[in-house]
């Protein structure tokens, strides 16, 4: 049986090079906006289409920043956690791995459940917003 290979359109390449080259997570409707800047109309359904194909095969993730819309970014190694600045939205990656990996490690222990994933995301000001206040 021959495996049908998936058609690269110019908004799939599009989309796969708007998310590489971001600092921070997107939001979907950001990324359509992003597209139309290319001069690709693409319909929004179609969006969020191509990022649960990409969600399934690994090749993004998707953060929630508590904000009531999930945001997609360039799966790069491990999983990962931010630091996102409330007042200009500055978003910093963290590497916390091994400490959280302890953490789990306590809360199975104590609760007695089997972890199978965790959310952790914080959110502050950073120093610049900060000096501001």
């Amino acid at each position: 049986m021959k495996l049908m290979k998936e058609r690269q359109t110019k908004a799939k390449l599009a989309i796969h090079e708007i998310l590489s080259a971001l600092e921070k997570p997107m939001a979907a409707m950001e990324l359509v906006d992003a597209l139309e800047k290319r001069g690709l109309s693409v319909n929004k359904t179609t969006v969020y289409r191509e990022l649960e194909k990409l969600l399934l095969k690994r090749e993004i993730s998707e953060v929630d920043f508590g904000e009531g819309q999930k945001r997609y970014e360039i799966t790069h190694g491990d999983h990962h956690h931010h630091v996102v600045c409330t007042s200009c939205e500055t978003v910093v990656e963290l590497e916390i791995e091994q400490q959280l990996a302890r953490i789990q490690s306590t809360v199975a222990e104590q609760s007695g459940f089997k972890i199978q994933k965790h959310l952790v995301e914080f959110f502050g000001m950073c120093t610049s917003c900060a000096k501001s206040v």
